[in-house]
């Protein structure tokens, strides 16, 4: 994820509640730390969970409330991160060609 972030600077990188099963109880600050830049909560609604268990071991915590929001907030704050407060996606600056990307050449001796 680090090196996805490194390479592509303007991905749209998702936190996803998928990191929870390599670690239950940080999962998704781990995925916002090392790179990723879209938080995706669960909302899915509880009748229909089992038919999405793709991931062994994630953490469900069964409905989305208020203190899930805050406490979302409070992660975010604590990173540094602010939450968007718009439809989502990104702003892309012009693409950069692949000729600005290679380093320069050697001086000449």
């Amino acid at each position: 994820m680090a090196l996805t972030r490194i390479l592509l600077p303007e991905a749209t990188i998702p936190s996803t509640t998928a990191l929870s099963a390599l670690d239950p109880l940080q999962g998704l600050e781990l995925g916002l730390r090392w790179g990723a830049n879209v938080v995706r909560p669960d909302l899915t609604p509880q009748r229909y969970r089992r038919f999405y268990a793709i991931y062994p071991g994630r953490r469900v915590s069964g409905k989305w409330n208020r203190e899930d929001h805050e406490s979302l907030l409070d992660l975010l704050r604590r990173l540094g991160r602010r939450p968007g407060k718009g439809p989502g996606g990104r702003f892309h600056r012009a693409p950069v060609s692949p000729q600005d990307r290679r380093p320069p050449p050697p001086p000449s001796a």
